[in-house]
């Protein structure tokens, strides 16, 4: 049986697009939210309306916060990933370059206690 690889590839992209696991948004080079996936839009429970503010508006910081992945990315063009405590949990975060101005960024929580030992 042959593997139909664009189908995969497909089912791939829509499952990424949906997961609970990880919150995505696309920004453009103002740090203007573009898009969101429902994760993110969760997590920040649409806080009023997510999409047209400024991420770091989003987060409450009122500005973009010192290394910045975004705006690394947008300075270099290069992917960046991170790690900064959030108190009870960690935000691990990724940043892709989309090219003419655009980022996506992808992130997830991790917990501080070994796997397995949640409460």
């Amino acid at each position: 049986m042959a593997i139909d690889r664009s189908a995969l590839v497909a089912r791939l992209q829509r499952t990424l697009l949906d997961s609970p696991d990880l919150a995505m948004m696309i920004l453009d080079r103002s740090f203007t939210i573009v898009w969101h996936n429902r994760a993110f839009g969760e997590e920040f429970k649409e806080f009023p309306a997510i999409d047209g503010m400024k991420c770091y508006d989003v987060t409450g910081n009122g500005k973009p916060h010192q290394g910045c992945p975004m705006a690394q990315t947008l300075q270099d063009g290069k992917h960046h990933r991170g790690m900064i405590d959030a108190g009870e949990r960690y935000f691990h975060f990724m940043t892709i370059p989309l090219g003419d101005g655009y980022v996506a960024k992808v992130h997830s929580y991790l917990p501080k206690q070994p796997f397995g030992m949640e409460e």
